[in-house]
């Protein structure tokens, strides 16, 4: 385990890839590839054989997790500033109208 922790790529991302690792074993659960009985079996495999602390299993297993989970959420910074404008501000011109901006207006 001093090795995995020394290791650049991994030492770091210890616990992120943890969590992965735990969230991918629960999306598989709820998806019904696995069961809670097959995680317990395969977490007692890992601690008696201990292979889940090498280098090389982490990283591989973390980059197989990630793959299998849902990415995170994504927040904005807020409403569009164009599509948000004080009262008596008209708004921007429509995409065509700034591509043909002499073309008559149709109503």
């Amino acid at each position: 385990m001093t090795e995995t922790q020394a290791d650049r790529d991994v030492g770091p991302k210890l616990a992120t890839i943890k969590a992965d690792i735990g969230s991918a074993f629960n999306a598989m659960i709820a998806k019904g590839t696995i069961t809670e009985r097959d995680r317990a079996e395969f977490m007692q495999s890992m601690d008696l054989s201990m292979v889940g602390s090498q280098r090389a299993f982490i990283k591989i297993f973390g980059a197989m997790a990630k793959a299998q989970i849902e990415g995170k959420a994504v927040n904005g910074a807020g409403p569009s500033a164009e599509g948000q404008q004080p009262n008596g501000k008209t708004a921007p011109p429509s995409i065509a109208a700034r591509m043909y901006p002499n073309l008559s207006q149709q109503s």
